[in-house]
């Protein structure tokens, strides 16, 4: 910060520390004549608090992101919080005081000019001059905020799938994105994650390591450039709206009666919408959504990153956030790192405060960090094993938590014969279905499906046998010519338990009604079968198939456990898989 920034924001301090003294505030703010009023600083603003209204100055500041360098631009941007938030925040909103100066050089805040109006600077008004501005909200309780109420143990699952609920809602009103001849809104989210990696530069070796930093810089630009198809894909399927820009914990306010378990008893409250830049607001809803994913992570509370994640889905049926929120995971902690950064550099000053927010700022780069982990790339993996092993099931397991596509040999091979997936195929006709011709067919059209994906963006499980060398090359050669990793991983279980499942799901199959899971009952395997499949088993040779990685996955085990395995085995940091799965089994 130069001299003369320095400067103006130390006068800026001055008057609000005045504000703050008794007497300065109007009647309706509240305050006592002889109370001193509480000031919370931001990076971006001072807010002066009395009992039952909270003032916000914005700071005189040039942030690059953000520029209330002058008080048009900030009469402009009150005026303009005011009206942005009324949507998730109505009635909190008031209006926009102008800060005036006496002639006797004392400052006060004036009276509130509601529904969009507001004195211009330099105006004369209630014996003072228009110097600066303040938007006027009524007053919400701190304990009452999503981050304290969080550190007190008081949100459950259901409570934090209502704010899902909320964001949803929001989300289905707000206006979709669109784009012009020469830029997308995409475009303008890619330049906030390239500045906002610039202005974290200046962190490494202090707040983030220079290793944690080239991993996250890394990862961004590979994803945003290997996923450019997936990222435009969005805005076509009217994914990119005119979102909140800001969701954190500390702006979802829960307010209830004095009971903090009685949440039939609560209103649900979204605070602090972004009013400075609409580029910042306007974005994917993934990225919206990965804001509170990585606050509750932060926060400890991974269960409820899942529920937040899962319940916002249910709602809008959006299961394509999936595979994107690793992205927008690493983007959001780091900016969440860089402004936390950014306001202890301007709080030398206070020892603690300063302090609190390094502290932050840490551990949201090492989040970001640990999301960077994630594959940048599209991934191609085969979930195989031998027929009773769980392929299906593991399959399934891993779409659900990432998002990933999902190719079935098995319906595959109904659909190029032209039958209902789940249609059992009876032994004397299994001869014309499953010979060596019709396995080659099938596995062409997995391959050359799975290259399309592949091609825009999409990561790919294929669920099927593999159990040949030459099925496995052939998809590993497809891998190396879309220059992406193929992993094999092999689902492997006992004998014993292998015959049990097939006798269990053939059963179910010919009794089935309509409406069973095509991806569980589409297979044919029986266990009169099974010896016959396990002799033909080619087993992965490491150096005659170097182009794809092995891992074996025990499916004896519980599904939390299968999908840790799995997880591990494809490179993607995983959470306690137990939260999400706790209770389950492999059908």
């Amino acid at each position: 910060m130069d001299s003369s920034a320095e400067s103006t924001l130390n006068r800026f301090q001055s008057m609000v520390q005045s504000l703050a003294q008794p007497g300065s505030m109007p009647a309706e703010a509240g305050a006592l004549a002889n109370q001193i009023i509480e000031v919370v600083q931001t990076h971006g603003s001072a807010v002066l608090l009395t009992a039952t209204r909270a003032y916000k100055l914005k700071k005189p500041v040039n942030l690059e992101f953000l520029d209330y360098s002058t008080a048009e631009r900030r009469r402009a941007f009150c005026l303009e919080e005011c009206r942005v938030n009324q949507a998730l925040a109505p009635g909190v909103y008031l209006g926009v005081a102008p800060i005036l100066h006496t002639p006797g050089g004392a400052w006060a805040v004036g009276h509130v000019w509601p529904s969009g109006e507001a004195p211009q600077p330099a105006d004369e008004l209630q014996g003072g001059t228009v110097v600066d501005y303040a938007v006027v909200m009524r007053r919400l309780p701190e304990s009452s905020t999503l981050a304290t109420r969080i550190a007190n143990g008081h949100v459950s699952a259901g409570l934090i799938r209502r704010v899902a609920h909320i964001v949803a809602r929001f989300h289905a009103s707000a206006e979709r994105a669109t784009t012009s001849d020469s830029r997308t809104p995409v475009d303008d989210v890619l330049a906030n994650i390239h500045q906002t990696l610039d202005q974290s530069r200046a962190d490494t070796g202090v707040l983030i390591s220079q290793s944690t930093y080239a991993a996250v810089s890394a990862y961004l630009s590979t994803f945003s450039q290997r996923r450019r198809a997936l990222l435009d894909a969005r805005l076509r399927d009217g994914r990119i709206r005119d979102c909140h820009g800001d969701l954190r914990l500390e702006h979802v306010y829960i307010t209830a009666s004095a009971d903090p378990s009685a949440e039939d008893d609560m209103t649900i409250l979204i605070i602090d919408r972004i009013e400075f830049d609409p580029h910042f607001r306007i974005g994917d809803v993934a990225g919206e959504i990965a804001f509170l994913a990585v606050e509750l992570e932060g926060a400890g509370r991974a269960d409820l990153t899942r529920e937040f994640v899962r319940a916002y889905i249910a709602e809008t049926g959006d299961t394509g956030l999936l595979e994107l929120l690793p992205f927008y995971s690493v983007y959001r902690a780091l900016v969440r790192g860089k402004v936390r950064a950014m306001f202890a550099a301007q709080n030398t000053g206070s020892e603690s405060a300063g302090a609190s927010a390094r502290a932050e700022a840490e551990r949201m780069y090492v989040l970001a960090g640990r999301h960077a982990t994630s594959p940048a790339e599209p991934t191609l993996a085969l979930v195989g094993g031998l027929m009773g092993t769980g392929k299906s099931t593991l399959a399934g397991l891993l779409s659900s938590e990432l998002g990933w596509a999902v190719l079935s040999s098995d319906i595959t091979r109904k659909r190029l014969a032209g039958l209902p997936p789940t249609a059992p195929i009876a032994a004397s006709n299994r001869r014309g279905l499953y010979t060596r011709e019709w396995d080659s067919r099938v596995y062409l059209a997995l391959r050359d499906e799975a290259a399309v994906l592949i091609n825009s963006g999409h990561s790919v499980l294929i669920d099927a046998t593999f159990g040949t060398m030459a099925f496995r090359a052939m998809m590993a050669e497809m891998a190396r010519n879309a220059r992406v990793d193929a992993k094999f991983l092999e689902c492997v279980c006992s004998r014993d338990t292998a015959l049990a499942r097939l006798a269990t799901r053939w059963e179910r199959k010919l009794h089935a009604e309509d409406g069973v899971d095509p991806s569980i009952f589409a297979s044919d395997g029986r266990p009169d079968l099974y010896d016959r499949q396990a002799a033909r088993w080619q087993v992965f040779d490491p150096e005659r198939e170097s182009g794809i990685e092995h891992s074996l996955i025990d499916t004896s085990t519980s599904a939390p456990q299968q999908l840790e395995q799995a997880l591990t085995a494809l490179g993607v940091p995983h959470l306690d898989c137990a939260l999400q799965l706790s209770g389950q089994s492999t059908p």
